[in-house]
């Protein structure tokens, strides 16, 4: 007979509990330490690869592409974040803990997201630089470059790709923050 994991958890002790609770939130302020390290990282990126993209067109092309990356990375750490926080509120806090941050956190983000009004978020925040960035780098190797190449029109299709696939891992993230 197999055990209930629900069960065994509402049934350890009280300190294993919050043992737990304590260690998932290090995890969750490391992962956003984590997010914030790759925006930063990104922007200082953005500068010196876009200096460079001025002088030479096709590697501010390469630019989207490397972003996307980079937003992917933020996303991944921004879905660990969102699933140690679904944990926290549906297996550790309850009447015997006490504990209620993350269920309070998630009904504030449900209201807003039923509100339909664009609240400054680390998302929406996030995803300003990458795709601003990205536009940037577009524009730089469209402006700079009088005639394309077969290179130059490849990495062109490729960079808007990637900014697509930018737009797609940030809704992703916006949906798995409501779940």
């Amino acid at each position: 007979m197999e055990e209930d994991p629900q069960e065994s958890i509402s049934e350890q002790p009280l300190p294993g509990r919050m043992a737990e609770y304590g260690t998932l939130r290090d995890e969750i302020l490391r992962r956003m330490e984590m997010r914030n390290s790759i925006v930063f990282g990104t922007l200082t990126f953005t500068g010196a690869l876009l200096g460079f993209g001025l002088e030479t067109p096709a590697l501010a092309l390469l630019y989207p592409i490397i972003a996307m990356f980079l937003a992917a990375a933020w996303v991944q750490n921004d879905t660990v974040i969102s699933n140690l926080g679904r944990y926290i509120r549906e297996n550790l806090e309850d009447a015997q803990t006490g504990l209620r941050w993350e269920t309070e956190r998630q009904k504030n983000r449900l209201r807003e997201a039923q509100s339909g009004k664009i609240y400054p978020s680390a998302i929406f925040s996030s995803e300003g630089v990458f795709l601003i960035t990205q536009g940037m780098a577009l524009l730089i190797g469209f402006a700079n470059q009088p005639r394309f190449t077969i290179l130059e029109w490849g990495l062109s299709a490729a960079a808007v790709i990637c900014i697509l696939l930018t737009i797609a891992f940030f809704h992703y993230s916006s949906i798995n923050n409501i779940r």
